[in-house]
């Protein structure tokens, strides 16, 4: 890469150079007018110090004449002096019939008036020249004169304006090629170099437009119907949090076939918020557009992966570093605020404080262009404004963004609670006080408890308080004591809570007064009739975990909400909640970890790979799961399975992890197919039968829950744990810090279970203490 590692500001007159050999129908005309505009202006603001331009374009009939036109505009406007340079292939008339057997050759059919408008536009520019350059190509190797172009654009432009389709076919000095060779002057055929050079390879630029805007989500595959439908469907699905369900949806429609830039970007996008950076960076290569053709979001996304990874712990300083630079990339050639933030921040996260503070400054230059007006981007363009202070120190300035932000987006506490956790992250490692997060107001979690009584109302002061809060509170029979009456909670609803249940009843649909006004409904599973009471005891530390999950996620405290005063004057309290103890079972049935993994890749392996599976990889798996030998109460193997029943949740999650860990170390020791085997667990936490197994006169556990997590394991990506929420509640409240676990989605599992909420489970800094 020969982009800057960081932007600086574009200074002198500075050579723009365009390219684009196309020929744009009028709406693609109009796109490409709009974007080029639009990201010149960009460009100039983040340079105050620019003296002028000297534009250098071919003007081929096409692209070339838009971009060079829509330029002129744009410094016209902001009376930016712009000197252009014509760099011709042939004489003008040899172009303009050039043009029209290419259009001919396509099957273009241009209009007489089209006609005339493209040529006195060419003649305009022509005539507009203070520079005319002329390249004449043999006639047996015509191309050269276009070679010879591209190669003085790739050389001496510092920033390239290049009009490129999707999977459009390359040609011999096109714009594909003057884009590669502008990345890579290396590559420049030494008969072709003419010497010229950039100069100072920092702050070079290159701009990528697709003609077809909006429509570059799609490709001609992807017309058919209900294609469309499927996209804005996965990017519903993220914006409400599903990514295991987005991530199944665009699986599926790649699997039929489905090839665009914006399937395969979702694809890996959603595939890396359900738990699987790592294998969605592993897929990132084969997926992503060419390199000359990918965009500020393809090329943001490997910087995202990469922080991904190090927030997982995963060679946390490698992974900040390659963030930084990957994000930095897409800030040099888009000037794009989203990257440019992402390279600050990422930069300041991985020690590079000087980088991070240029990078932080340009941004500022940024966000002090009015807002946008749609709510969403606005939003976006303040905390980036927060951002950018936060990296340089600014703490006033901070707080003042944020204070500007607050009023927006107020329904959406995931984006809001991803904005303060950045935030937080920056903040600590500058060693600053967070306090400044609360100019980004968020409402606490609250743990609604039960009561003999509740007060009859909610106080319009309390009801502020509460409001676009999330409560959890248990729904049961009308016999159950920890349960709340329906009444209660319709009127916690009334007062504009956001409400989860968790349900012992035996009822499948919610009471009328509740019915399509909660937020989630969760059901305990596993638990017979006669066990009421052990389940109701249950279902208050799996409610406390629920809530201790979403507070965790939304970067705010937990607090309790309880009926309190006197029999004759309820009113309502809020305090810290205690911690409700753990309860292991009764008689035969205990509360148990249930873990089933498989080997993604063991049934292509033939017989003597399968005995170095059983010579090599099984004995690794035995000797990693040796030290938690005292908490697994059973384990069992069959094929390329291994099941385990542990005694709490936090040994299965420390038993997974050893897993994953040494099929990653283990593959690369291995050779053939064997090198290729991925595991994934999955992971649940549940009430279970124990006795012995009457034919091998062993230990055994058995139960509807253990055919329930054996469905849990084939939607896992392979190379990742997912547990089911009731695990996940239960890790939150035994084990707090120790493990990332993290909302994946809802999806259908296998054999007709049903759909149910997945987390992604990752070890918190790397390999697994002493259990």
């Amino acid at each position: 890469m020969n982009a800057a590692s960081a932007p600086g500001e574009l200074s002198g007159r500075p050579v723009l150079g365009v390219t684009g050999h196309l020929i744009l129908p009028e709406t693609e005309r109009q796109q490409v007018e709009a974007e080029a505009s639009t990201r010149l202006e960009r460009l100039l603001d983040a340079s105050p110090e620019l003296e002028g331009l000297r534009l250098l374009s071919g003007l081929a009939p096409g692209a070339d004449l838009v971009l060079t036109d829509a330029i002129l505009a744009v410094c016209q406007r902001r009376r930016l002096s712009c000197h252009l340079t014509a760099a011709l292939v042939g004489p003008p008339a040899q172009m303009l019939e050039d043009w029209r057997k290419r259009a001919h050759a396509l099957g273009v059919t241009i209009k007489p008036a089209a006609q005339r408008r493209v040529e006195h536009r060419f003649e305009r520019l022509l005539a507009r020249a203070d520079q005319r350059l002329q390249f004449v190509a043999p006639a047996q190797a015509p191309e050269r004169g276009f070679q010879q172009l591209a190669a003085l654009l790739a050389e001496s432009a510092q920033i390239l304006f290049a009009v490129l389709r999707e999977n459009h076919p390359g040609q011999v000095g096109g714009a594909a090629q003057v884009v590669a060779w502008w990345q890579n002057p290396g590559r420049i055929p030494p008969e072709l170099s003419l010497g010229a050079h950039a100069g100072d390879r920092h702050g070079r630029r290159l701009v990528l437009i697709d003609p077809r805007g909006e429509q570059a989500a799609t490709e001609v595959g992807e017309q058919l119907d209900g294609a469309r439908q499927t996209i804005d469907e996965i990017r519903a699905r993220m914006r409400a949090g599903n990514a295991l369900s987005a991530n199944d949806l665009a699986a599926r429609a790649l699997d039929r076939g489905g090839a665009s830039p914006t399937l395969r970007y979702l694809y890996l996008q959603s595939l890396a918020a359900s738990g699987s950076p790592h294998r969605a960076l592993q897929r990132y290569e084969a997926l992503a557009p060419p390199e000359g053709m990918r965009n500020e979001d393809w090329r943001a996304l490997r910087g995202r992966l990469h922080k991904d990874l190090a927030l997982l712990g995963d060679d946390v300083q490698t992974n900040l570093r390659l963030a930084a630079a990957h994000y930095t990339d897409a800030w040099n050639r888009s000037g794009g605020a989203f990257s440019g933030i992402n390279a600050a921040t990422t930069s300041l996260l991985s020690g590079q404080h000087r980088r991070a503070q240029r990078l932080a400054r340009a941004v500022r230059a940024l966000t002090e262009q009015p807002a946008p007006a749609d709510e969403r981007a606005r939003y976006y363009h303040w905390v980036s404004a927060a951002e950018a202070k936060a990296v340089l120190g600014d703490l006033d300035g901070c707080r003042a963004e944020l204070a500007a932000a607050d009023p927006l987006l107020r329904g959406d506490l995931v984006t809001r609670g991803r904005t303060r956790a950045q935030l937080r992250r920056v903040l600590e490692a500058r060693g600053e006080d967070p306090g400044v997060l609360d100019a980004l107001a968020m409402p606490m979690v609250y743990l609604l408890a039960p009561a003999r009584a509740y007060p009859e109302a909610v106080a319009p002061e309390l009801a502020a308080q509460l409001r676009d809060s999330p409560v959890y509170a248990l729904l049961g029979e009308a016999a159950d004591r920890t349960a709340v009456p329906v009444s209660v909670l319709a009127r916690l609803l009334d007062a504009g809570v956001r409400l989860h249940l968790l349900d012992l009843r035996r009822e499948s649909e919610l009471p009328e007064p509740l019915a399509g006004r909660v937020e989630s409904v969760v059901r305990c599973r596993g638990f017979l009739d006669r066990e009421r009471g052990w389940l109701q005891r249950h279902a208050q530390r799996q409610l406390y975990g629920l809530a201790m999950l979403n507070a965790r996620a939304l970067d705010v405290d937990l607090r309790r909400l309880r009926a309190g005063g006197s029999a004759l004057a309820r009113r309502w309290v809020i305090d810290a909640p205690p911690v409700p103890p753990r309860q292991r079972g009764l008689g035969r049935r205990r509360m148990v970890g249930l873990v089933f993994s498989d080997m993604v890749g063991f049934a292509g392996l033939g017989d003597a790979e399968i005995q170095q599976y059983w010579a090599r990889v099984v004995p690794a798996l035995a000797r990693h799961l040796a030290p938690l030998r005292r908490q697994i109460l059973l384990q069992q193997t069959w094929g390329d399975a291994l099941h385990l029943v542990t005694g709490d949740a936090r040994s299965a999650a420390l038993a997974t992890e050893a897993m994953l860990r040494t099929v990653r170390d283990l593959r690369p020791q291995l050779s053939g197919r064997l090198s290729q085997l991925e595991i994934r667990v999955g992971a649940h936490f549940a009430p279970a039968w124990h006795g012995t197994d009457a034919i091998e006169r062993v230990r055994t556990f058995y139960g509807t829950q253990l055919s329930f997590t054996a469905r849990v394991e084939p939607v896992t990506p392979p190379g990742t744990t997912y547990v089911t929420e009731a695990f996940a509640a239960e890790l939150a409240v035994s084990a707090p810090g120790e493990f990332h676990v993290e909302y994946a989605g809802e999806i259908a599992l296998a054999k007709r279970f049903g759909s149910y909420r997945i987390y992604s489970l990752r070890r918190i800094g790397g390999a697994p203490r002493g259990a």
